[in-house]
């Protein structure tokens, strides 16, 4: 980088100067060609940038996560690792992390972002980049979610049962989704049981009233009440399609 004049992008790229092109992107002048060359960079870029991430303000952080998405499949990894490390540290860090995983597009990160949802310390900031990030992955086919649902950890399935029951409110569910949320009616936690059975209400099917009768005698009032109402809501759509 010269002394009086603009940093010199080109020899930078030549000598694979990842810290000096990213030390560049704050430099208005010359950011364009600045992310041009980390894109061609790649994979090398990547944990340079998410490191740079954390001194930064959140101004910055946005164009970052920009040259990131840029670079999309060889970040997933490293961007998923930034979210569980930094999960109660730095929250700028996790947000635009989850904004580039959503623009990436990859269902890798799915379960992650489900896992992170439930890990929030409140819905508020899950709304604000879990949930978004989570919806331009799978939306609008939904199926990664159905087999997060059968997750070995409980918060996984925790996250992607919460994701799914707010898709079914918007968009409803088709009748493929009936098995895996039937089988969540048996789960060990009474939260996942109770989404369950609220999921099922948004499935305007007959194939459901089975499963939701079965809750009904669950040994938990929650999850009773919640089939108990998801029951007449299907009912009464039945109704109207006749």
């Amino acid at each position: 980088m010269g002394i009086f004049g603009k940093p010199n992008i080109e020899k930078m790229k030549e000598k694979r100067d990842v810290k000096g092109l990213i030390k560049a992107l704050r430099n208005k002048s010359v950011r364009d060609s600045a992310a041009d060359a980390l894109v061609d960079i790649g994979e090398e870029a990547v944990e340079p940038l998410i490191k740079a991430c954390r001194g930064y303000s959140a101004k910055n952080l946005s164009y970052y996560a920009s040259v990131l998405v840029r670079i999309g499949e060889p970040a997933v990894e490293l961007l998923m690792e930034a979210i569980r490390r930094d999960r109660s540290r730095i929250r700028d860090v996790r947000r635009q992390a989850a904004r580039a995983l959503g623009e990436i597009g990859d269902r890798r990160a799915v379960r992650l972002l489900c896992w992170a949802r439930r890990k929030e310390p409140t819905m508020t900031s899950a709304r604000e980049f879990l949930i978004p990030a989570l919806y331009k992955i799978i939306n609008p086919p939904y199926q990664t979610l159905l087999e997060a649902l059968e997750d070995d950890d409980k918060d996984t399935r925790l996250g992607a049962m919460d994701t799914l029951v707010e898709i079914a409110r918007e968009q409803k569910l088709d009748v493929n989704a009936v098995r895996t949320l039937s089988k969540a009616l048996q789960d060990k936690k009474t939260t996942m049981r109770q989404l369950a059975a609220y999921a099922l209400g948004y499935i305007y099917d007959e194939h459901v009233i089975a499963p939701l009768q079965m809750a009904l005698e669950d040994n938990s009032w929650f999850v009773r009440n919640a089939a108990k109402e998801s029951l007449k809501r299907v009912q009464n759509e039945l109704k109207v399609k006749k």
